[in-house]
C-alpha cells in the first residue's frame, strides 16, 4: 500500500468520524522500531458510536514512517 492509498484511508475515515478522538496510552521506540497502543472514540456520521482500541507497530527512518501496521479492534462492551 502506498502513501496515496493511506491518505485515501485516513481522508475516509476522518470523513466518516469527524469528531474522532484518539488518546495514547503508551509508547515505546528501540532503534527504528516503535509500539504504542491507542484508544479512538468518536461517533460516524450514521450515528452509530466508534470505540476502538489496539496496538501501531512503526519502522521509522529517519524522520518518516517506512511502513505502519495498525492492529484496532472494537471494544466490546459487558451487557447486562
Amino acid at each position: 500500500m502506498g502513501a496515496e492509498q493511506v491518505r485515501k484511508n485516513w481522508t475516509a475515515l476522518l470523513a466518516q468520524v469527524p469528531d474522532i478522538q484518539a488518546k495514547l496510552i503508551t509508547c515505546t521506540i528501540a532503534d527504528e522500531l516503535g509500539w504504542s497502543e491507542w484508544y479512538w472514540q468518536g461517533n460516524h456520521t450514521n450515528g452509530t458510536e466508534l470505540d476502538m482500541r489496539g496496538v501501531v507497530v512503526v519502522r521509522l527512518r529517519e524522520t518518516a514512517i517506512a511502513w505502519a501496521r495498525l492492529y484496532m479492534e472494537p471494544v466490546q462492551s459487558l451487557s447486562k
